[in-house]
C-alpha cells in the first residue's frame, strides 16, 4: 500500500510544493491550477479515509463518489482556469456552447446512475472538452510567442493537463465494464495508464510553476 500511494501520489507533491514556492508569482489562471491540486489532495485522502472505513466495518469497498464528486469540482476549476484566459466575447460565447454538452451529460449520469458507479459518460465528456479548450489555449501561446514558447510557465501546464485527458479518457471510458468483470485487467491500466498520466501531468505541472518562480518576481501589494 505504502508503494501505490508513493507510486499515485509522487508528481502531485512535486506539484504541491513548487507551486508553494511560486504562489506570490502567481496570477488568478495559475492560483486555479493550484486549487486544483488542494482539491486532489483532498479528494485522495478522502477516498483512502473511505476504504478504510468501509474495510472496517466490513463494508462493500467503493468510494467512487468521492471520485464522481471530485471530477465535478476539478472540472469547474479548469473551466474557471480557462475563463480567465479569455478576452473576446466571441470566445465565451463558443466556451459555452461547449460546455453545454458536458453538463448535460453529467446531469444525466447523476439522474440515471447510481453515485457509487463511475460516471463515465460525463466524464469522457469532460476529456473531450478539456483537450479542445486547451489545445485552443496552447495554440493562441506558441502564435503568440514564435520563439519564447518553449519558456512560458503556461505551456507546460497546458501540455501536462492535454496528455491527462487525451490519454486517459479510453481508459475511463471503459471504467464501469472493467470494474464489473475485469478488475485485476482494471487494476493494472489503473497503473500503467491512470497514474502515469496524473504523474507526467502534475510534473509538468510543476514545471510550469517552476518556471514562474524563476522568471517573475512577487507581485506587489498595494
Amino acid at each position: 500500500m505504502t508503494w501505490r500511494m508513493f507510486y499515485e501520489s509522487f508528481g502531485h507533491v512535486i506539484a504541491l510544493i513548487a507551486g508553494g514556492f511560486a504562489f506570490t508569482r502567481m496570477q488568478t489562471f495559475h492560483k486555479l491550477l493550484y486549487l486544483q491540486i488542494l482539491l486532489y489532495a483532498l479528494s485522495y485522502v478522502s477516498s483512502y479515509l473511505v476504504i478504510t472505513y468501509q474495510r472496517t466495518h466490513q463494508l462493500t469497498l467503493n468510494n467512487l463518489w468521492v471520485l464522481n464528486s471530485y471530477s465535478a469540482i476539478e472540472a469547474a476549476c479548469l473551466l474557471l482556469a480557462f475563463y480567465t484566459q479569455l478576452y473576446q466575447k466571441r470566445e465565451k460565447q463558443v466556451l459555452a456552447l461547449l460546455v453545454l454538452p458536458y453538463l448535460v451529460l453529467l446531469l444525466y449520469d447523476w439522474s440515471a446512475h447510481s453515485i457509487y458507479s463511475f460516471y463515465s459518460l460525463s466524464f469522457y465528456a469532460e476529456c473531450v472538452l478539456f483537450v479542445l479548450i486547451y489545445s485552443y489555449l496552447l495554440y493562441r501561446i506558441v502564435h503568440r510567442h514564435p520563439t519564447e514558447w518553449k519558456t512560458k510557465p503556461e505551456t507546460w501546464m497546458v501540455i501536462g493537463l492535454m496528455l491527462y485527458y487525451a490519454g486517459t479518457a479510453p481508459y475511463m471510458a471503459l471504467f464501469n465494464l472493467l470494474n464489473q468483470s475485469h478488475t485485476k485487467l482494471l487494476y493494472v491500466l489503473h497503473l500503467i495508464v491512470n497514474d502515469l498520466l496524473c504523474n507526467a501531468r502534475y510534473l509538468l505541472l510543476a514545471l510550469g510553476f517552476w518556471l514562474l518562480y524563476k522568471q517573475n518576481k512577487p507581485l506587489q501589494r498595494a
